[in-house]
């Protein structure tokens, strides 16, 4: 089951383009390795990986599949357009205990975020939903980060809430009438906000290349975790990638 939760690619976006914040129009390229322990009843431990891309300008981004673009600011915040695919959709097929279960697909969201960085921080308020017809469903989020920076070495601790309306959770984690089974009853998911927290270090090696590596723990809400495919209250994530900027 490949999954791949917003709140680590948040995490991973911020140790990746924090530095480069006072570079416009910085691009590169990274290659990284994730590590996603999920919460579903008998799922082992995740790992994906590959290269990807990522640019900074001033008002455009792009990273780990993301796209920003800061089109006004509203009060000192930055007001913009993002798309973001979502990957908590699984195959049955790769575990035991979800055979009989039908495959839940990635879907794209796309909606508007209000962010601003100070001295305090960053911060970031999100509302995105999905745009594919798969599932309707839709998400609001807020995102603090507090970026350290000594010499070569970048630390970005982070937490965040992310509120999952019905219709979401219910498509990813409920239980449709034909596939209960004996100890798998039918469930119907209900909205819910789950808590992230995550730790991030990037150290630059020289003039184009960094490391970095991080960590993340999300506790879920009870929409999610009273489903009968999910064995535990929480989740967790590791990255480390290495990135070359042109």
């Amino acid at each position: 089951m490949k999954t791949i939760h917003r709140p680590l690619l948040t995490v991973i976006a911020a140790t990746i383009l924090v530095p480069a914040l006072a570079q416009a129009g910085e691009w590169g390229i990274g290659v990284g390795v994730v590590r996603h322990g999920p919460a579903q009843q008998g799922a082992d431990a995740q790992v994906t990986g590959g290269p990807f891309p990522f640019y900074q300008g001033e008002r455009f981004s792009v990273s780990f599949g993301s796209i920003s673009y800061d089109f006004a600011e509203v009060g000192g915040m930055r007001l913009a357009l993002e798309g973001q695919p979502r990957f908590e959709g699984y195959d049955p097929t790769n575990t035991d205990t979800l055979v009989g279960m039908h495959k839940r697909n990635p879907t794209l969201d796309i909606g508007l975020s209000l962010s601003s960085d100070g001295l305090w921080g960053l911060a970031k308020f999100r509302a995105v939903g999905d745009v594919t017809g798969t599932h309707d469903g839709y998400e609001f989020s807020a995102n603090y980060q507090y970026p350290f920076q000594a010499g070569r070495w970048t630390l970005v601790p982070s937490t965040s809430l992310n509120w999952r309306s019905s219709n979401l959770v219910d498509y990813y984690y409920g239980v449709r009438a034909d596939e209960s089974r004996a100890g798998r009853p039918a469930y119907v998911g209900r909205s819910g906000l789950s808590a992230t927290v995550g730790l991030s270090i990037d150290y630059r090696l020289g003039e184009h290349w960094n490391v970095a590596a991080g960590a993340d723990l999300t506790y879920l809400g009870d929409g999610i975790t009273d489903s009968p495919i999910i064995e535990k209250n929480h989740e967790t994530s590791l990255f480390t990638a290495l990135v070359y900027r042109f």
